[in-house]
């Protein structure tokens, strides 16, 4: 997330992480979704219900889509999302329920009617280069918003020795100007050179009895491709000014 001023080019943030197909980064929700359609088999293909926190969903064998909402700050909760023909089940996910390259969740211990654990895994499908630029900050000269105050009739900037004071002066009023100079935090951006990766993903999730751990209720499968990944940057100029 952003970080906003009057003085914004000293708090300038480098973006690193590449936006992918299908892996949203949701700033303001401050989450991250990524989901799968695919195909759900159930044993003996008699569906089964699915239920957490008062809400409800009948499994029946077909397509359904699997979607995981990770969340990344203490008021951004995980979640579940189950969407078949019937509906979608919204199940809200435990702290320890995503670890890794994986999902579990105890039906018992989280008031859910079943036993979820899912994996899912990468398969590279090939490299290619690309480039990209980010906001970075140097020394040079160059226009920044600086603060001025003024009072008794004069005008303080920080190059001035009674600046300090006239900041601590209730008479004396702050205001930002833009100058132009020699300043150690000039806004610029800088090119990179990037290694990129094309994979696609494929996903397992069981569905099983919690009172009997060897019962399988349903196996889910799916695939989605068109996937792609920052592997690495090198620098290709320097930070100039934008």
């Amino acid at each position: 997330m952003k970080t906003t001023g009057l003085r914004a080019p000293s708090f300038l943030t480098r973006l690193l992480a590449p936006m992918l197909p299908g892996v949203i980064a949701l700033l303001q929700g401050c989450a991250t979704t990524w989901g799968v359609p695919g195909i759900i088999t159930t044993t003996d293909e008699r569906p089964f219900y699915l239920s957490s926190a008062g809400q409800g969903l009948l499994i029946e064998p077909g397509r359904m889509k699997f979607t995981v909402v990770q969340g990344h700050l203490p008021f951004a909760s995980s979640r579940l999302e189950i969407e078949t023909g019937r509906g979608k089940l919204v199940i809200k996910l435990p702290k320890d329920a995503l670890t890794n390259n994986t999902v579990q969740i105890f039906g018992a211990t989280h008031g859910l009617s079943a036993d979820i654990a899912g994996t899912w895994t990468d398969h590279p499908e090939g490299q290619y280069q690309g480039s990209t630029t980010q906001s970075c900050t140097y020394s040079g000269y160059c226009t920044q918003n600086v603060e001025v105050r003024r009072c008794f009739g004069e005008t303080f900037t920080s190059e001035d020795r009674a600046f300090h004071k006239a900041q601590q002066h209730a008479e004396c009023k702050a205001t930002y100007e833009a100058r132009y100079g020699y300043f150690s935090n000039c806004s610029g951006q800088q090119h990179f050179r990037t290694t990129m990766e094309r994979y696609r993903r494929t996903y397992r999730v069981e569905f099983l009895d919690p009172r009997q751990k060897s019962k399988p209720l349903g196996h889910f499968e799916g695939t989605v491709g068109g996937l792609v990944r920052e592997l690495g940057r090198e620098a290709a100029s320097d930070c100039r000014g934008s």
